[in-house]
């Protein structure tokens, strides 16, 4: 198995710790247990469908020798995801007491906020008007107008975070399958006629730009150029394979509906025959 391979998999099995750790944790609010509990469901699943859990030509270890560029953008989304899943999994009643050296042992304190422990590290705030960090002083802030605990606060955004990110994760799954699938064949053949259409070059424009400023916010300066034209390159594909699915959909109905026309016409005139 690979280096990348590995640390994949272990980034998944801290999540998956970490997780089950919040689950038991009886400090934790009955919602925020309900919202752990489905972030946990998804990152099990998508796991399941890299291979996680298989072997051969299925594992996520194949998978990445045949594709390695991509390992590296899920080892920058994993990390990301252990500590926002840390700090959705540990309670109140933990951070004044573990950070004051009580905590359980069976905690798990992911590397990336042991390295910054002690300094602001500022999270996305759930509102456009307030800056969240840590290891601020600050017991409460103001919400909507509404006074809030500063770790509620903390605790939402990282819940909106993890499902944003796993929702990314999702939508790379797909450039690590096979390529050569016929219906990916059969999209590149649609995109090469009717990349001059209007409304597959607008779709094109509008998630080309989409994706390179999702890539500036979560990825700046850690991923290559190389590796940032293929995920553009993705995004758009899996883009333009829906409005595939949508017009071939709509052509298999139409020629549902013609058949069935032209089963009750031919119905209706060997009835008269028989009359």
């Amino acid at each position: 198995m690979s280096t990348n391979s590995s640390l994949i998999i272990g980034l998944l099995s801290q999540c998956d710790k970490l997780a089950r750790t919040g689950l038991t944790d009886e400090n934790l609010p009955s919602k925020s247990r309900a919202q752990l509990d489905d972030i946990h469901v998804r990152i099990k699943v998508w796991a399941n469908e890299m291979g996680a859990f298989s072997q051969g030509d299925q594992s996520i270890s194949y998978r990445l020798q045949v594709d390695p560029d991509g390992a590296e953008l899920l080892l920058i989304m994993l990390k990301k995801l252990t500590d926002r899943i840390w700090l959705m999994a540990t309670s109140q009643d933990y951070h004044e007491k573990g950070n004051a050296g009580g905590g359980s042992p069976d905690q798990v304190h992911p590397t990336e906020f042991k390295a910054q422990l002690g300094e602001t590290r500022s999270l996305r705030s759930v509102s456009s008007g307030s800056t969240l960090s840590i290891d601020s002083n600050v017991e409460s802030e103001t919400v909507d107008g509404v006074r809030q605990p500063k770790r509620k606060i903390l605790q939402q955004s990282a819940i909106s975070e993890a499902n944003d990110i796993i929702d990314q994760l999702y939508r790379l799954s797909p450039i690590f399958y096979d390529p050569e699938q016929e219906e990916n064949a059969n999209v590149r053949k649609f995109i090469a006629t009717n990349r001059a259409e209007v409304t597959i070059k607008d779709k094109i424009e509008d998630v080309t730009d989409s994706a390179e400023s999702w890539l500036n916010y979560h990825c700046a300066n850690k991923i290559s150029e190389k590796l940032r034209d293929r995920l553009v390159k993705a995004a758009v594909f899996r883009r333009v394979k829906l409005v595939f699915r949508q017009q071939h959909s709509h052509a298999l109905r139409f020629a549902d509906l013609a058949q069935a026309s032209t089963e009750q016409i031919e119905s209706a005139a060997l009835h008269r025959q028989w009359l």
